[in-house]
């Protein structure tokens, strides 16, 4: 990658570079990954030139999804978004009237760009969309950018979607207390992983549970890997376990599971965990 970045540094120099690559990024012979990385280079770069363009391939109608969801995909690289970048993301997420792939991924980069938004324009904008979420039936996809702005709504908004009707709204749900920091999001975690009705559900808390600090997350992801009725479960609580680390502490557990549990699947994983595999 050291070539493409040696581009963001010729972008951030030679404002002419930047016209240029506008003729050539709209080319239809151009590789799509060339392309993404090109758009990738320009967010990097970081000038207001190089994010006005980034900005307007996205907003551009006639182009191609390709190319439209790579400027989408580039908004994650920008550091230090002007105004202009800033406002016109905040602006084509209020306009969404569907949220095909690259509209979600407008969603989601308007997250990370509310991280480095000192205006605070972003996180307005992301904040108020619950309703257009919710009609346009992507309150999964907006909790997920709330995760990604790191929102101080997010524990409440998260714990809202725990009770809603759709599966996949539960789900991130879950997935948005994982980001939530705190004694409180983590024993709504450790609950849900434990005695949750939903096999899925259950699946998703032990997931949030894998990267955290907490001292307690080994022994909620053991218990779940010895004792949950689904084999499915069963087998997401290893894997948890497994990007934790395995330590020697856990080896009397592993060796039952490879040895007693009724799952073919889940016998060979904690085998295979044992040995290091």
């Amino acid at each position: 990658m050291a070539a493409w970045d040696d581009a963001s540094w010729l972008l951030r120099l030679d404002p002419q570079a930047i016209a240029d690559l506008r003729e050539l990024l709209v080319d239809p012979s151009l590789d799509p990954k060339a392309q993404s990385l090109w758009l990738s280079a320009l967010a990097k770069a970081g000038t207001p030139e190089a994010q006005s363009l980034v900005l307007a391939m996205l907003e551009d109608a006639r182009a191609g999804e390709s190319l439209r969801g790579g400027a989408a995909a580039a908004l994650f690289d920008v550091v230090a978004p002007t105004a202009e970048l800033t406002g016109g993301v905040a602006a084509h997420v209020a306009a969404l009237k569907s949220l095909g792939p690259v509209e979600s991924g407008t969603l989601l980069a308007l997250g990370s760009i509310a991280r480095c938004d000192d205006s605070a324009q972003a996180i307005a904008a992301l904040e108020s969309f619950g309703d257009t979420a919710r009609r346009l039936d992507a309150e999964d996809f907006w909790l997920d950018a709330l995760a990604n702005a790191r929102s101080h709504r997010l524990d409440a908004i998260a714990r809202r979607a725990l009770d809603d009707p759709r599966e996949h709204v539960r789900e991130a749900g879950v997935r948005a207390l994982g980001q939530v920091e705190g004694e409180g999001s983590f024993a709504a975690l450790r609950e849900i992983a434990a005695s949750h009705a939903e096999p899925r559900l259950r699946c998703a808390a032990l997931q949030q549970l894998a990267p955290g600090p907490e001292a307690g997350s080994d022994e909620v992801l053991l218990a779940a890997a010895e004792a949950d009725r689904d084999p499915f479960v069963r087998k997401s609580a290893l894997i948890a376990l497994a990007r934790r680390g395995i330590h020697a502490v856990h080896r009397t557990a592993l060796e039952r599971l490879a040895q007693q549990d009724a799952d073919d699947a889940v016998r060979a994983l904690a085998q295979r965990m044992l040995h290091g595999r």
